[in-house]
């Protein structure tokens, strides 16, 4: 006996449980950009260059994440379109937070358009949802 498309429902975890999961990551994020310095260079990563792509992997990746989470939430009208605004403002303060606080970090311009990068293929990747978010 096959299976229509319609029957294979996906079981969403309820709206209250997917905004914490949003919440969790947007805090654990956060405060991972806002710590000392995380990995300073001869704590096993000896090559310069190799923990410099890795950074970079991972601002792109995380913002990439943080938007896949954001469509997840299924918002509909200003919330949406407010949390993408929410992102890229997200982006640019925790840089300019890096810059201005004493935590050994500097920010760069270019973690802000990686993050922007991120965010986009964020939204590529699932904007059946942000069109339609029902």
């Amino acid at each position: 006996m096959f299976m229509s498309a319609t029957s294979l429902s996906i079981g969403w975890p309820a709206r209250g449980i997917r905004c914490c999961i949003w919440l969790g990551y947007v805090v654990s994020w956060s405060v991972a950009l806002l710590m000392r310095n995380p990995v300073e260079p001869g704590n096993g990563l000896r090559d310069p260059h190799f923990l410099f792509y890795v950074s970079k992997g991972v601002h792109i990746s995380s913002y990439v994440l943080l938007t896949i989470l954001t469509a997840w939430l299924r918002t509909r009208g200003w919330v949406r379109w407010g949390l993408l605004v929410f992102l890229f403002i997200h982006a640019s303060a925790t840089e300019f937070a890096q810059a201005v606080l004493p935590l050994g970090r500097s920010g760069s311009v270019r973690d802000v358009v990686l993050d922007l990068v991120g965010i986009a293929i964020g939204v590529a990747l699932t904007w059946r949802w942000w069109r339609d978010p029902s």
